[in-house]
């Protein structure tokens, strides 16, 4: 990672501080906040880039989130690159995310408003 040993020592401390007095100075909500007591810890420069996702959670056709007995969860729809299980169970097809996104967001949308009423 490229940290001096000090450095990392000086973050672990108040990252464990904050856990014990319930305030979180580098802003992570409290409740999230457990401290590091057990070694040995390592650490790993993470660099975030969404590619494309393969799965994704069940869902029926109105992008309803199933649950694991195949039940409709109420209330929770799943669209986009977290509900491709349908469309690239296995293989992602680069390009075609943007529409499966306005699409089934257009379905679960629908879905939702009758909902509602």
């Amino acid at each position: 990672m490229g940290l001096s040993d000090s450095s990392l020592t000086k973050t672990v401390t108040e990252y464990n501080d904050g856990a014990k007095s319930g305030h979180d100075s580098m802003g992570k909500d409290v409740k999230h906040v457990i401290p590091l007591t057990t070694a040995p810890y390592y650490a790993a420069h993470i660099y975030p880039v969404i590619m494309g996702t393969f799965g994704g959670v069940k869902t029926n056709e109105k992008y309803e989130v199933l649950d694991k007995d195949g039940k409709v969860i109420p209330n929770l729809f799943s669209t986009g690159e977290s509900a491709n299980k349908r469309l690239y169970n296995h293989v992602y097809m680069s390009g075609s995310s943007v529409q499966f996104a306005l699409t089934s967001g257009r379905v679960a949308g629908k879905a939702a408003a009758t909902q509602l009423e």
